[in-house]
C-alpha cells in the first residue's frame, strides 16, 4: 500500500488519533469512577448511620447499666451497714459504722463495692476491714486507695499487686488495718 500523505500530515493525524484515544479513555475512566461513587454512596451513608446508632446505643447502655447496678449495690450495702451497726452495738466497738460510712464516701464514681467484712481483731490490732469490689479503671482504684489513706484512720492498707495489673474492669480486694 502506497501512502500518499506528506510526513507532516501523517504526524498530525497520529497526534489527533492519540488525542482522541486519550479523550475516550479519560471519559470512560471518569464515567466508571462516577458510576462507582453513585452506586456505593447509599452503602456508605447506611453504614455511617449504623455506626452512629451503635455509638449512641453503647453510650446509653454504659450510662444506664452501671447506675442500676450501683443503686442495687448501694441498697445492699445500706442493708449490711444496718446489720453491722446492730452487731457493733452488741459488741461495744462504737465507731465502725462511721468508719464504713467514711469508706463509702471516699469512693470515686468508677468504684463499686461488692463485699465488706469486718474482723474485730485482738489486743495488737483494733480491727481489720476487708473490701472487695470492681473498678472501671486502674486510675479509679488508685484514687480510691489514696482517698482511704487520706482518711487517716488506717495503719496499713494492703492492696495486692493483682489489683493494678489490669487497666480496665478490675476486680479488687483491699485489707484495711484500723489504727488502735
Amino acid at each position: 500500500m502506497i501512502n500518499l500523505l506528506p510526513y507532516d500530515e501523517k504526524k498530525k493525524m497520529e497526534q489527533e488519533r492519540l488525542l482522541r484515544f486519550l479523550i475516550v479513555a479519560s471519559l470512560s475512566l471518569s464515567s466508571v469512577l462516577f458510576l462507582g461513587i453513585v452506586l456505593m454512596s447509599p452503602s456508605y451513608f447506611n453504614l455511617r448511620q449504623q455506626k452512629i446508632d451503635l455509638e449512641k446505643e453503647e453510650e446509653i447502655m454504659r450510662k444506664n447499666a452501671p447506675a442500676e447496678t450501683m443503686d442495687q449495690v448501694n441498697t445492699e450495702i445500706k442493708k449490711n451497714l444496718g446489720r453491722v451497726k446492730l452487731i457493733e452495738f452488741s459488741s461495744g466497738s462504737g465507731d465502725i459504722y462511721e468508719i464504713l460510712e467514711k469508706i463509702l464516701d471516699s469512693r470515686s464514681h468508677g468504684i463499686s463495692l461488692i463485699k465488706v467484712s469486718f474482723d474485730k481483731g485482738d489486743a495488737e490490732v483494733r480491727g481489720k476491714i476487708i473490701i472487695g469490689g470492681r473498678a472501671n479503671a486502674r486510675d479509679d482504684l488508685l484514687l480510691f486507695t489514696k482517698n482511704l489513706e487520706e482518711l487517716g484512720i488506717f495503719n496499713k492498707i494492703d492492696s495486692p499487686i493483682s489489683n493494678i495489673l489490669r487497666k480496665k474492669d478490675i476486680d479488687f480486694s483491699l485489707t484495711l488495718d484500723l489504727i488502735k
